[in-house]
């Protein structure tokens, strides 16, 4: 029914319209804990170019995780590799990266193992693997894992069931609609980056922007 009812909505690549600049790549990763059958997790990974979505797979885990840190670590982890992936396909194509790729996640402890600011809990060892890669890329610069509210994890999408209205806005932003109907408006982006581009697109400096916004207000 869903299907039948939405077939007018397709994916729009919004270029410059996307808080992350125009061709820019970022991704999220989210994971559900024990929510499928046999105990098994399920982790999903979304990238973004441009705007809109060019990749989203979701799948159940093949370990059973002690802690919701393991599993959203085999999230990161995934997803890190998924990007590393894109990044060589658009490196074929004269598209290149100097910084690293953001990765919005939700769980706290996991950026801070990622980043080397924590150790991973006893609950989290056989995890090892996957700590150690997705630090790996992190320390390379590869890739930067950053935290996101989850209310505002697009990969909310691919883990569990959502209501109509939390399931409309997290659409809206995964297949562009948001960011081209609301420019910069993308419910993840972070407020200060979204302040970073309009001074970009005003050519103004802190305190200008500042002045402008105490007029407005």
């Amino acid at each position: 029914m869903y299907c039948i009812t939405s077939k007018d909505r397709g994916t729009i690549f919004t270029g410059g319209r996307d808080a992350h600049g125009y061709l820019a790549l970022y991704a999220f990763a989210d994971a559900s804990l024990m929510q499928e059958p046999g105990m098994l997790s399920r982790i999903a990974r979304i990238l973004k170019l441009g705007g809109a979505c060019i990749s989203a797979k979701t799948n159940k885990t093949t370990l059973k995780h002690m802690s919701s840190t393991g599993a959203e670590v085999d999230a990161a982890c995934a997803t890190a590799l998924d990007v590393v992936g894109v990044r060589h396909l658009l490196q074929e194509i004269g598209i290149w990266y100097n910084t690293p790729v953001v990765i919005y996640e939700d769980n706290k402890p996991t950026i801070a193992i990622a980043h080397n600011e924590s150790s991973i809990a006893d609950a989290g060892r056989h995890m090892a693997l996957r700590m150690f890669k997705i630090k790996e890329l992190v320390e390379n610069k590869t890739v930067v894992l950053k935290y996101i509210e989850t209310s505002r994890q697009v990969a909310d999408l691919l883990t569990k069931s959502l209501g109509r209205v939390a399931f409309e806005r997290l659409r809206d932003d995964l297949t562009g609609y948001l960011a081209y109907e609301y420019p910069l408006g993308n419910i993840h982006t972070p407020e200060g980056l979204v302040h970073l581009k309009i001074m970009q697109i005003l050519n103004c400096g802190s305190k200008q922007w500042k002045d402008i916004q105490n007029s407005i207000l």
